[in-house]
């Protein structure tokens, strides 16, 4: 690490923790990005298959009207 700048590598080190101190930054990071990014996509794909499957249904019914004939 000697082609590394000395503000660089004083910045890395700070970042090495060990123990409790180390996981709380990443807990907050998972609760902060990961779970409304999950809560946001898992919405997202129920909009979506609720989307597909009215879709689907009035595919349907213009089916089973050409099957009859239009009447």
């Amino acid at each position: 690490m000697d082609w590394l700048p000395c503000p660089l590598v004083i910045r890395v080190s700070r970042r090495l923790e060990c123990g409790s101190h180390a996981a709380a930054p990443a807990a907050l990071t998972i609760r902060r990005v990961f779970i409304p990014f999950t809560l946001m996509v898992t919405g997202t794909l129920s909009v979506l298959l609720a989307i597909i499957l009215a879709v689907m249904n009035e595919i349907t019914s213009i089916l089973a009207v050409i099957r009859t004939g239009w009447q």
